[in-house]
């Protein structure tokens, strides 16, 4: 699995992006929460998706990071989206927006929540292999 660049982030097969924050970026400075600071976080968007968010987030948890945030933005899902990752993935940060804003403002939601160094963009019916996510992080681990 070998990610190509494509303009500022990296992608494969349309469905992961891939970026580095810079270190005047301004979603850095718009956290709302404590000012942990992850190593990548994983932002994965929803809109009633419940029965893709099982096997996707579950396959998040098989991945070897050295501190890897979750987080499912929720585009106003009335399928019960937002209990169930709740419920079954409680170390998962939820972002639960009050309307279906959309593919890039539901992606922006969810990076100005983020803390990781570097953020993915995954979709929420996908479920990555194992080393996906040190597959997609060693071309930036090599530029470091």
């Amino acid at each position: 699995m070998n990610p190509r660049e494509i303009g500022v982030g990296l992608g494969l097969g349309g469905c992961t992006a891939l970026r580095r924050r810079c270190p005047d970026d301004s979603l850095a400075r718009e956290m709302s929460r404590p000012n942990e600071v992850s190593d990548v976080s994983v932002i994965v968007l929803n809109y009633q998706g419940r029965h893709w968010l099982g096997p996707c987030l579950g396959a998040l948890r098989t991945q070897d990071a050295r501190a890897l945030e979750t987080i499912v933005v929720d585009s106003a899902s009335t399928d019960g989206s937002v209990e169930f990752v709740r419920s079954a993935f409680p170390d998962v940060h939820v972002v639960a927006l009050a309307a279906n804003v959309g593919f890039a403002a539901g992606n922006n939601a969810g990076a100005r929540e983020a803390r990781g160094r570097v953020l993915a963009f995954l979709n929420n019916d996908t479920v990555v292999q194992p080393g996906w996510l040190a597959a997609l992080r060693r071309p930036l681990d090599e530029d470091a």
